[in-house]
């Protein structure tokens, strides 16, 4: 049968307190406190917490095992709502900005893979295109509908949903490692290149790259196309630390011959971001992979590097380190909100240049693990499809 979520739940609102309620330390004087950028999709993150004094606290707003914590105020539409269960008693409470959903008359677990369902997101979002856009009242959440089983195949569902959860989350956890040993790599092989301890030549990238970096192409939104028609376009949402991330789904637009003459992607040119918020800013992917024509926006640059002395794999990693983004900043142009960097700032980035050879064998071991974590990804999208089919299943 299909309820309303108002008859079977309790609603206990954040801690309001003041800056000088903060503590610096966890103490029998204060508890940690969770808020928003502590709701991840795979459960509470204990990263980045506060501490507030024990007096702003009540008893009720301690977090227990089986609470879903709920952001239901956030600048950003795209948090509003966003949930996550905690699976044990953790002696933590949580912000004014977040709310705890707490149940005796539904199995925890049941609830909460309710909470990460795409019908949840898909009425929350709806909920949030209101009056009052950035914000959940009790009565949206008291208002939701939930088919309702038997306790008894309440626990059965969790069971298969926790299963498909757990899976997915080992597969993040497996992916994240293959990242973490090109790192690691990295650093055995050519050492921190901040203090360059194998005392590598270093040189400016403008004397390691065949031309000037090339800004790329603007186009207006009218050019952009909805029917698969038109090339595809590189845009700065499409790569994340060193890589694009697929580019079966980029946008497409209409370009002219001249124009995908002139921006024209090709394997092995390296992109660069050259305008973005300060902390995106110079982030860089590898070419690789192409499956057609494909150009490249207008606010990031390509370079190419010059083979002889530099494999392009070699170089996108380290660009992606912090010692780099140390650079980066130092050129950066800063505006309201984002600041920018030109070609002659990338021509002028420093770097160490080790042995061709020696890069070539890390290229070699990047492409072996990337092609390990491929797998993995192709993966983990199955599984993450699967447990989506789930849900669908068990809420709609």
């Amino acid at each position: 049968m299909k309820v309303k979520l108002g008859d079977y739940i309790e609603q206990i609102r954040g801690v309001s307190y003041q800056p000088t309620d903060l503590m610096e330390t966890l103490s029998e004087n204060s508890i940690a406190l969770l808020r928003a950028n502590n709701i991840q999709e795979d459960g509470l993150n204990f990263e980045d917490i506060v501490y507030v004094s024990r007096d702003r606290v009540s008893k009720n707003q301690i977090i227990r095992s089986g609470d879903i914590l709920v952001c239901t105020s956030s600048g950003s539409k795209n948090l509003v709502g966003k949930a996550a269960q905690s699976k044990e008693n953790i002696g933590m409470t949580f912000g004014a900005f977040c709310k705890v959903v707490r149940t005796d008359k539904i199995y925890p677990r049941f609830l909460g893979h309710f909470f990460c369902s795409p019908l949840y997101r898909k009425e929350i979002s709806y909920l949030s295109t209101g009056a009052n856009i950035n914000n959940i009242r009790n009565e949206h959440i008291d208002g939701l509908e939930i088919v309702l089983p038997s306790i008894e195949e309440q626990k059965k569902i969790a069971e298969i949903l926790d299963k498909a959860s757990n899976l997915i989350s080992l597969r993040k956890k497996q992916t994240e490692k293959m990242d973490l040993l090109i790192k690691a790599r990295f650093i055995e092989m050519f050492g921190d290149p901040e203090s360059n301890p194998k005392k590598w030549p270093v040189k400016k990238i403008a004397d390691v790259i065949e031309e000037s970096p090339q800004n790329g192409l603007y186009k207006p939104a009218s050019d952009y196309t909805n029917d698969g028609s038109g090339i595809p376009i590189l845009r700065i949402d499409a790569f994340y630390d060193g890589k694009v991330t697929n580019f079966r789904y980029l946008k497409r637009l209409n370009c002219t011959e001249k124009e995908l003459e002139l921006y024209q992607l090709h394997e092995g040119d390296i992109v660069i971001n050259r305008v973005n918020s300060i902390e995106y800013l110079g982030k860089c992917a590898l070419i690789k992979g192409l499956l057609e024509n494909t150009v490249f926006e207008s606010n990031m640059m390509r370079f190419k590097v010059k083979d002889n002395i530099l494999n392009p794999f070699f170089v996108t990693k380290l660009l992606c380190t912090k010692h780099l983004y140390n650079q980066i900043i130092s050129h950066a142009k800063k505006a309201v909100n984002q600041a920018s960097i030109n070609q002659k700032d990338v021509q002028d980035f420093e770097i160490y240049v080790p042995p061709k050879d020696l890069q070539d064998a890390f290229a070699e071991f990047v492409e072996y693990i990337e092609a390990q974590e491929l797998e993995l990804k192709n993966g983990l999208e199955k599984l993450e499809l699967t447990y989506k089919a789930l849900m669908q299943q068990y809420f709609n």
